[in-house]
């Protein structure tokens, strides 16, 4: 991509796992790169090594189709080659750990294949899942102490500050994390630092979108809450405006839409078509995320941005952005 024709818009999505930000926010990017604007993904949690079970079991099997999509997003990532350490790795793979630690090279190399073929800039911090990990039903249920702090402490690390919560807990939460296996260790960062950097000059405009929280999975609200935080320092940095989005596939389960940290109805909704760019984003899902969805389940994804579209009351939509109804379309929720 020749970054001397873009336009004066950054795109800056910040998204809990690989594969959220084209899930939530795939269309709305192919349309920034469709006009010529820059695109950059931030994925905050990398110790999700979630595989849905047919694939795991075609790894097990040697489905040649499911190597040789491997081997594709391998060459296109840039990864080396896999070693025999790997193919050792899933033969004697037994344990939880074991396939946790497999799926998280395989959702790598998935992410990085995606964003080099799109020309997108990533950024990984490989921090540790909230507790409990994928735990929606401890989330969603009467909360224990415990975790209602873990929401917090991981908001103090990504704030790079400790005085959104008192210090006695911090130490104590640090190490219940440290007495875990390194493999979910605790790193201190500041993710308000490095997305303040991204602010770099008042002539471009920069647009940062966010998870709703939608769902309740721990990790997409702590990133909700989060966008809150920077939205107060964001504000006096120059044009920035900050979007949540509809957490895809949670918002596809009607169940789930009620579960969300905020009061969505209360911020204005912004309807982006992704008419132009849906069989792009359909072919993108399958293509380098396979390992999360089957072409059942992004087929329902295809359905759920045409049923969002109908939807949309149409006077709504013709007062505000163009004459003509959309046939699918992102909702974003616009906080800046």
């Amino acid at each position: 991509m020749n970054f001397n024709n873009i336009h004066n818009v950054h795109n800056i999505v910040i998204a809990p796992h690989r594969d959220d930000a084209f899930l939530t926010f795939g269309g709305t990017i192919l349309n920034a790169l469709e006009n010529r604007e820059r695109v950059t993904i931030y994925v905050i949690y990398g110790t999700d090594g979630y595989l849905r079970e047919e694939f795991k079991n075609g790894i097990k099997k040697g489905d040649k189709f499911i190597y040789s999509y491997l081997e594709k997003n391998r060459r296109i990532a840039g990864f080396p080659a896999f070693s025999n350490d790997l193919f050792s790795l899933i033969k004697n793979a037994k344990t939880s750990l074991d396939w946790a630690k497999i799926g998280i090279i395989i959702r790598k190399l998935e992410e990085r294949a995606a964003c080099k073929t799109l020309g997108i800039r990533l950024k990984e911090y490989n921090l540790p899942s909230a507790f409990p990990l994928r735990g929606y039903k401890s989330f969603n249920s009467k909360k224990s102490s415990i975790f209602d702090n873990d929401i917090s402490i991981q908001l103090s690390l990504l704030a790079g500050s400790e005085r959104y919560i008192n210090k006695d807990v911090i130490e104590k939460l640090r190490g219940i994390l440290k007495s875990f296996s390194t493999f979910y260790y605790c790193r201190r960062i500041s993710l308000v630092r490095d997305l303040i950097k991204e602010i770099k000059t008042p002539r471009i405009k920069y647009k940062f979108y966010f998870p709703a929280g939608i769902g309740g999975h721990p990790d997409h609200i702590i990133l909700a809450k989060f966008a809150y935080i920077f939205s107060r320092i964001a504000k006096k940095k120059g044009t920035v405006s900050i979007y949540l989005g509809q957490d895809i596939p949670y918002s596809v389960v009607l169940e789930w839409v009620n579960f969300s940290p905020f009061k969505l109805y209360n911020l204005e909704k912004i309807i982006i078509s992704i008419e132009r760019n849906l069989e792009k984003k359909i072919q993108l899902l399958k293509g380098f995320y396979y390992s999360q969805f089957s072409v059942r389940d992004v087929y329902i994804i295809k359905k759920y941005h045409k049923f969002s579209a109908e939807l949309i009351n149409n006077k709504y939509y013709k007062s505000k952005y163009s004459n003509k109804k959309p046939k699918a379309v992102e909702i974003l929720y616009k906080i800046l």
